[in-house]
C-alpha cells in the first residue's frame, strides 16, 4: 500500500491525481524540469500568459527525435564541431527518456 501511495502523479496545475497515461502531459518547465499536466490543464496554461512548453510525451516529440537526431549525428560525423552536435542529438532523446523515467512509467495504462 506504501509502494503505490509514492507511484501518484499530480497535474502540476490542478493538484488532481492522474490515473492513466491518457490523461498524462509531460512539459519540460523550470524549476521543475519535467511536470505532469491533465490534457485541460495544459491547454488552460498553453492559452495563458506564461505558455507551457511542447508536451515531450506527444507524437510530434517522436517525430523531432526521429528527424532531428540523425541530421545532428551527421553533423558530428562530419564537421569539426563535432561535441556541439553530439550534444543537440542527445538532448530531445535524454529529456524523453527522463520524462519517462520520472514520470510516465509510474502511471498507469
Amino acid at each position: 500500500m506504501e509502494e503505490q501511495a509514492k507511484n501518484i502523479i499530480y497535474c502540476a496545475r490542478c493538484a488532481d491525481e492522474i490515473v492513466s497515461k491518457n490523461d498524462l502531459i509531460t512539459v519540460l518547465q523550470w524549476p521543475g524540469l519535467i511536470v505532469a499536466y491533465h490534457p485541460r490543464c495544459y491547454g488552460e496554461r498553453a492559452q495563458g500568459s506564461n505558455p507551457a512548453g511542447a508536451p515531450l510525451n506527444s507524437h510530434a516529440m517522436i517525430w523531432l527525435i526521429a528527424l532531428f537526431s540523425p541530421l545532428c549525428l551527421a553533423g558530428f560525423v562530419f564537421s569539426s564541431f563535432a561535441p556541439i552536435w553530439l550534444a543537440l542529438a542527445l538532448i530531445i532523446p535524454i529529456l524523453r527518456l527522463l520524462s519517462w523515467l520520472l514520470i510516465e512509467r509510474k502511471v498507469s495504462q
